[in-house]
């Protein structure tokens, strides 16, 4: 129903999909007192979850190429192409 919702509204791409996953995120929240209260999570296995969490989010991160050194671009020249291809 929610994604009906914000399909009515005529959202743009990127605002719909971040609406979204925020609406979702905050439900999943508001489950948790829930789920700890009948039993299904614990302290301990919600502290398990959540170091696991980090340390997968800490590869993805250190995966993507935003933290690596940026290479050289290849069709940039310097002063001594420009030479060179003057002298034809």
């Amino acid at each position: 129903m929610f994604s009906l919702f914000l399909l009515e509204q005529k959202l743009e791409k990127k605002t719909y999909v971040s609406t979204r996953a925020w609406a979702f995120f905050i439900i999943n929240i508001l489950k948790l007192p829930l789920y700890m209260s009948i039993g299904l999570l614990s302290v301990e296995s919600a502290e398990t979850s959540l170091y696991a969490l980090l340390w997968i989010s800490a590869w993805f991160l250190y995966r993507l190429p935003l933290f690596k050194e940026s290479e050289p671009n290849p069709v940039q020249m310097d002063d001594s192409d420009y030479v060179y291809i003057s002298g034809l």
